[in-house]
């Protein structure tokens, strides 16, 4: 088993997809039985062996049986689709944090069917493929969504376009994107675009002070936060960066980006 497979498993992740895999099968037959009818026709319309008029058919008849077919497929995909998403982000990007904030998110789904299932009231229903499946997309946007890496370093061809305005809209996009990623932060420049001394080879740096509480939540989603600006081609930290604790002194740490821009 590869390493973020194993972590998809340690985490509880696999097993909270399986639960609510099985709990989806407690459905009536018919109500299964029109949501995959929809994951049929979604398929052999892929494949260009169903026109989009029957496809369009199929989707009103499922919905005529089961109201709530379409949510139902749309988050066995989802799930279907979950550890695969794990296994091809960058490794970086496979952490507690993360994986704490996916799983919040099932966990709700989960609860919520259960709660449909104990009492019939739609409003859970609802609340598992609307509600719940927002929160997951959002969960996986903030933990791994925004990444762009790049192709490998290595393979990558110097950019020489050195222009000084070039850089600076870079550095105006990395500094909001740092500020809004996390509220009440503050990101400043440093080194000598911070006192005015830059020349065109000099690179960007960035002062990110964050509050105590934010702190681990800043480290594990710092690639994502950046790749909002641009793709990041290489992220490398002091590997102590992220071992700080809330109530211990306050923590500093270098880290590297490289990106393209």
């Amino acid at each position: 088993m590869l390493p973020d497979q194993e972590k998809f498993h340690a985490s509880g992740l696999a097993a909270q997809v399986d639960h609510i895999r099985n709990t989806i099968k407690r459905f009536d037959e018919a109500t299964l039985a029109a949501a995959y009818s929809i994951r049929d026709a979604e398929m052999r319309l892929g494949e260009a062996t169903l026109t989009q008029a029957d496809a369009e058919a199929t989707w009103d008849a499922a919905c005529a049986v089961a109201p709530h077919a379409p949510g139902i497929i749309t988050m066995l995909s989802n799930l279907e689709s979950l550890p695969v998403r794990i296994q091809t982000v960058p490794p970086e990007l496979v952490t507690d944090t993360n994986i704490a904030r996916i799983t919040d998110a099932l966990r709700f789904i989960d609860n919520e069917l259960n709660n449909y299932f104990a009492d019939s009231d739609t409003a859970h229903l609802t609340n598992a493929l609307d509600t719940g499946l927002q929160s997951l997309h959002q969960a996986l946007r903030r933990s791994f969504g925004y990444w762009q890496k790049g192709p490998d370093p290595e393979t990558v061809t110097a950019d020489l376009d050195l222009r000084p305005e070039r850089r600076d809209k870079l550095t105006g996009k990395l500094l909001a994107a740092l500020q809004g990623w996390i509220p009440g932060s503050v990101a400043q420049l440093r080194g000598s675009l911070g006192t005015g001394t830059a020349d065109k080879y000099s690179d960007i740096d960035i002062c990110w002070v964050v509050p105590d509480q934010d702190f681990t939540e800043a480290a594990d989603t710092l690639g994502a936060a950046l790749s909002q600006c641009t793709a990041v081609l290489a992220l490398r930290a002091d590997p102590e960066f992220a071992r700080w604790q809330p109530g211990r002194p306050p923590r500093s740490g270098m880290v590297r980006s490289r990106q393209r821009d």
